[in-house]
């Protein structure tokens, strides 16, 4: 027994966690890291908040049962929280022009949501920015196999609108 009051108590409405014990999950620190970034108006503070809140998010909140009626909208809640959080914080990060952190983090975006556009376009922009034409060039290839071809067709679209990016030399 780790303490005198269960950690789950059942109420008239479900489940929750006892409110007599301070326990913060990663789902409550997400949302205070997140709210923190979006109230912040020091860039500096606000990458450093951003920068936790993605951290957190590994994938699907409650795997086992993401599946299951009562618990699909708070695990599509939380995709499309860090999808839109990963998205700002890859902008920032490109605007500060530290094109090594927005590879790191687009690569580890894509990788927990394969289908996210922005990631993609933000990871060959920074691969590209860093000299690695050729890489970029497989990356973009490598986005034309996840992403459907409306979405391809759109991140060429935004890629043709990056002033200093070539889309011929990517398209090569």
């Amino acid at each position: 027994m780790i303490c005198d009051y269960p950690l789950i108590e059942s109420t008239n409405n479900g489940y929750r966690v006892n409110p007599h014990l301070n326990i913060i999950t990663d789902i409550q620190q997400f949302d205070r890291l997140c709210e923190a970034a979006r109230q912040t108006v020091r860039p500096v503070q606000k990458v450093n908040y951003m920068k936790r809140a993605v951290h957190l998010y590994s994938g699907s909140i409650f795997r086992e049962a993401q599946d299951e009626h009562w618990i699909v909208g708070q695990v599509n809640l939380y995709r499309l929280r860090y999808v839109a959080l990963v998205n700002e914080f890859l902008g920032t990060l490109a605007e500060t022009q530290d094109y090594a952190c927005v590879q790191h983090y687009a690569l580890k975006a894509i990788d927990i949501m394969p289908g996210n556009l922005k990631a993609y376009y933000w990871l060959i922009v920074a691969t590209y920015h860093l000299g690695a034409i050729d890489l970029a060039r497989t990356e973009l290839k490598r986005s034309k196999s996840t992403l459907t071809s409306e979405e391809y067709s759109i991140l060429l679209g935004n890629l043709k609108k990056t002033k200093d990016i070539s889309i011929e030399e990517l398209t090569q």
